[in-house]
């Protein structure tokens, strides 16, 4: 900011809170909130949705309106997954991984950074239905791009708002296998009753790791 004394630094309240407050950085800030638009040119504009404490107090959704809205740029549905693709469903082409890996590590992110903001989510969500912008794409601060946005709204829906389904985990560890024999007979008493179902073993993880 000192070097750039014309710019202008746009974030949220908090933003410019914790810039002056942590880092001591003084300047010119343009501080936005819902809805506040920054025109760029004839067909360019972004669109602001603060959602606090969303992974930082001051986060904030961004949503890149061309003649199709385009993009929704967040901190939010994001992923810790690295790809030499852009988006979700290039992942399926790369050998080893399946059409489900990036959900897979969108459940993950939401599990150990989000899930303690459940209400934040629904009411962000709901804020931006209510504004009827078609979102064409979401591009999150890491990880893949989502051409299908719907996918992982629905799912951040079902996540914040507590829903699961069915599941058991066996967990068992064996000498001479005879609790093994247990633990698959448990699984497939389990199976039968059309529940999802998993088998793990720490002993035998260690035993094919070590092959």
């Amino acid at each position: 900011m000192k070097l750039a004394d014309r710019a202008e630094l746009i974030c949220t309240e908090k933003g410019k809170e914790g810039c002056c407050g942590i880092t001591g950085v003084t300047g010119k800030f343009r501080t936005v909130r819902t809805g506040d638009e920054l025109q760029l040119g004839k067909e360019d504009t972004l669109f602001r949705l603060p959602p606090p404490m969303l992974h930082g107090r001051d986060s904030m959704f961004t949503l890149h309106k061309r003649r199709i809205r385009s993009s929704y740029r967040t901190t939010g549905f994001g992923q810790h997954l690295a790809s030499s693709f852009r988006f979700d469903e290039d992942v399926c082409s790369l050998i080893g991984y399946d059409c489900d890996t990036v959900m897979d590590e969108a459940a993950k992110y939401y599990a150990n950074i989000l899930m303690p903001f459940g209400g934040v989510i629904l009411k962000k969500i709901e804020e931006l239905q209510k504004l009827h912008i078609e979102i064409k794409m979401i591009a999150p601060s890491h990880g893949m791009i989502w051409k299908d946005p719907g996918k992982i709204i629905d799912a951040y829906l079902k996540w914040a708002s507590g829903e699961s389904k069915q599941k058991v985990l066996v967990i068992y560890d064996t000498m001479w296998n005879s609790t093994e024999s247990m633990a698959q007979e448990i699984v497939r008493g389990v199976s039968d009753l059309g529940v999802e179902v998993s088998l793990l073993s720490p002993s035998q993880n260690r035993m094919e790791r070590d092959k």
